[in-house]
């Protein structure tokens, strides 16, 4: 019923605009832009239908069914007759539109209408259907005429709805997706099936009942151009006078209201701009009564920041002769492990030659393992000695380096690795290079704040204070240290500025120096 509706609108249309508007363009021009598209399965060719040229360079816009399901596709030109290969870059299915790309097409394009079509308009329907046009060189130009009949919103799936232009400009399938024109041979529409039919049925062929439906150009500039497409939009020729002069009195209205926001917006920036001067002058003023005020006071902060580093240094030293003292009994440790295996593996061949000599003495088996037991456990209580030696000096290490930190006035600012839900605080104390930095790592022997984590490190990474600056350095860690992204080298030092982000092994935090 619907479509009897609309076959009755456009018919009357049609005959009551019969004369109304004559061409004012020349048809076999125009298909210098039109190309026949053919979409082959193998060698046999599986669709045929058109296109049109929408922008320089070989930009071709057609229907999507007409390409879906081939192997490839190529272009003739109906004014040269070659055929070219063409690229797919871009489809739609639900809009049915197709993008393609033909290298080395020079065809010029054809513009898109700058006043969208209106009911009763004259419409014409440019392609190759039949072949019985005029000449437009190697191959006809096909075009029918016609008029809007109406303009409707259709659902084209779930969840969008497109504008339509119905007419009956009719065309055979051969003709879906090219281009519906006004008077003057501007794009207002691409013809295509109508929506309501399946895409199966589009595929096998369906011929227009008397009435075609085209996506508007306003659908089509919009695709182009969301695709990095740039139509070539007419300037409004096809106005008349009196609409050409609303069209000028609406833009100036436009320009002049611009003009008014814009510049009640620079009215508001200066007004804010003149404010943060005034406040910033007044900071300035108060910095500097400020500066001249505490000059005395600054003196003698500096003059014991001097003391204190000079006590951090020598601390420093200590920690560092505690260390070394550390180092030495780890290496006795590995000597009396050395030592325990050699034990073990001499009372591995001790047990060997007592059991060759079991049947021999087994007295002498006897005595020759209690000895073993015995010489086993003085070795043991001597490791174990040597182990408690160990977390003694360590111990002892880490206490002087907590000496060491507190030692040391507050010449710099607590810090902090803001992360979730783990945040690290570096105290300000320990962050001065001459004091030894703070050391972030998993073990508390030798870093200053723990981070008992699986992919962090026993010392992983190492933050130090030099004059005004702060310095991240990676200690050599399994998993790594990065600022702002980038992979930090071991051992090299690099400058950090407050609000960076710092990756220690897989966590990520915010670096922030705390007032």
């Amino acid at each position: 019923m619907m479509h009897n509706l609309f076959r009755a609108i456009l018919v009357a249309l049609l005959f009551a605009s019969t004369g109304a508007v004559a061409h004012t363009f020349d048809p076999v021009k125009a298909a210098q832009s039109i190309v026949k598209v053919v979409t082959y399965r193998g060698e046999n060719v599986l669709r045929e239908g058109t296109g049109v040229v929408v922008d320089v360079g070989g930009v071709v816009l057609t229907n999507w069914h007409l390409t879906d399901r081939g192997d490839r596709v190529s272009v003739i030109s109906l004014v040269t007759g070659a055929e070219l290969a063409a690229e797919i870059t871009v489809e739609d299915e639900d809009l049915d539109i197709a993008i393609l790309k033909v290298a080395g097409f020079g065809a010029p394009p054809l513009f898109f209408s700058a006043r969208p079509a209106a009911e009763a308009d004259i419409v014409w329907s440019f392609g190759s259907w039949e072949g019985q046009g005029p000449s437009a060189g190697a191959l006809p130009i096909d075009t029918a005429t016609g008029a809007v009949g109406t303009l409707t919103e259709l659902e084209i799936d779930r969840d969008r709805t497109t504008n339509f232009l119905i007419h009956n400009a009719l065309i055979l399938r051969q003709g879906y997706g090219g281009p519906l024109v006004n008077a003057c041979g501007e794009i207002v529409g691409l013809n295509r099936p109508d929506p309501a039919l399946s895409n199966r049925r589009v595929r096998q062929g369906v011929d227009p009942d008397q009435a075609v439906y085209a996506l508007t150009a306003a659908t089509l500039r919009e695709f182009l151009l969301a695709h990095d497409v740039q139509p070539n939009l007419a300037t409004n020729n096809c106005l008349t006078e009196n609409e050409r002069a609303t069209l000028s009195k609406e833009q100036a209205e436009a320009e002049k209201a611009e003009a008014e926001r814009s510049a009640a917006t620079a009215q508001v920036a200066a007004e804010a701009a003149e404010k943060r001067a005034q406040q910033l002058e007044r900071k300035a003023l108060e910095a500097q009564l400020q500066a001249e005020t505490s000059s005395e006071d600054k003196r003698r902060a500096q003059e014991a920041a001097r003391r204190a580093r000079a006590e951090a240094q020598r601390k420093a030293i200590e920690a560092n002769q505690l260390q070394s003292r550390a180092e030495q009994l780890e290496r006795r440790i590995g000597e009396a492990e050395q030592a325990a295996k050699v034990a073990l593996d001499a009372e591995a061949k001790s047990r060997r030659r007592l059991y060759i000599g079991l049947g021999v003495a087994a007295a002498v088996i006897l005595l020759l393992g209690l000895i073993s037991m015995i010489v086993i456990r003085r070795r043991s209580r001597a490791i174990s000695e040597v182990e408690s030696e160990v977390e003694a000096v360590k111990v002892e290490a880490a206490m002087a380096r907590a000496e060491a930190a507190a030692a040391v006035p507050s010449v710099w600012n607590d810090c902090l690795l803001e992360g979730a839900p783990v945040s690290l605080k570096l105290p300000g104390t320990a962050m001065p290079a001459e004091v030894g930095g703070v050391v972030v790592g998993r073990h508390p022997s030798s870093s200053t704040v723990v981070f008992d984590e699986a992919s962090i490190s026993r010392s992983h990474v190492r933050f130090y204070a030099s004059g005004d600056e702060v310095f991240v350095e990676d200690l050599d860690s399994t998993n790594g240290t990065m600022v702002e992204g980038e992979k930090l080298e071991p051992n090299t030092p690099r400058k950090i500025a407050d609000g960076q982000t710092v990756t220690l092994g897989r966590h990520e935090f915010i670096f922030r120096i705390l007032s």
